[in-house]
C-alpha cells in the first residue's frame, strides 16, 4: 500500500493538494534552514552557517529547479516517443 502511493501519489491525492503539500513543503523547510542556521547549498548537501530565510528560500529554489531539469531531462531521453511536455 506505501509503495503505491510513493510510486503514484496522482492515484489517492488530487495535483491541487499535492501542489499545497510541495509549497509548504519547501516554505517550512526554509523556515526550519534560518531557524537551525542550516544552508542547503546542494541537493544532498547541507551546511551550518548563518542564513537568512530569503537566502534559504532561494537556496531550495534553485535545487528544486536543477533537481527538475534533470529529471526531465532523463526522461526524455528514456521515453522518447512518449510526450512529456508539461506546457
Amino acid at each position: 500500500m506505501c509503495w503505491k502511493i510513493i510510486s503514484n501519489p496522482f492515484e489517492k491525492f488530487s495535483e491541487k493538494n499535492l501542489l499545497f503539500i510541495g509549497i509548504l513543503s519547501i516554505l517550512v523547510g526554509s523556515l526550519c534552514g534560518h531557524y537551525f542556521s542550516v544552508t542547503f547549498d546542494g541537493i544532498l548537501d547541507a551546511h551550518s552557517s548563518e542564513v537568512t530565510f530569503v537566502d534559504s528560500l532561494k537556496e531550495n529554489l534553485i535545487n528544486i529547479f536543477v533537481l527538475f531539469t534533470l529529471l526531465f531531462i532523463i526522461g526524455k531521453i528514456i521515453y522518447k516517443k512518449r510526450e512529456l511536455w508539461i506546457f
